[in-house]
């Protein structure tokens, strides 16, 4: 349910679809109410992989019925071989995190917090 959904959400923001858009939240707002959770990994492959085949649909100038083969081909190769390689996500989560953290140094976020209570003091109870 969490890949439909992903590619539900990418679908409707190429497509323009508002009301795509809205059915997309709508459906994600019943299942997280009904089962209380949504594996993101799931949303982000289901929209990563719909996101590749909309860009390979308008980048070939081809008839639809020879385009739909090589996205159905290419999405199944890229589906095994990249997007559910483990070593891939954890290669990609170890990105993320260091990519995160240098801008978490950046912004000194840890002394920003240490100013919070100055700031209170300041302006009175917030």
């Amino acid at each position: 349910m969490a890949e439909i959904l992903g590619a539900m959400g990418i679908s409707s923001i190429i497509a323009a679809n508002p009301i795509l858009g809205l059915m997309t939240i709508a459906v994600t707002a019943y299942s997280y109410w009904k089962h209380r959770r949504m594996d993101a990994a799931s949303v982000v492959k289901g929209g990563g992989v719909t996101a590749i085949s909309a860009v390979m649909f308008s980048i070939m100038g081809l008839p639809i019925l020879v385009e739909l083969v090589i996205v159905v081909v290419l999405t199944t190769l890229l589906k095994k071989h990249i997007i559910n390689n483990r070593e891939f996500i954890e290669w990609l989560k170890a990105n993320i995190q260091d990519s995160l953290n240098g801008s978490k140094k950046l912004l000194n976020l840890e002394g920003l917090a240490s100013l919070l209570p100055n700031l209170r003091m300041t302006f009175g109870k917030a």
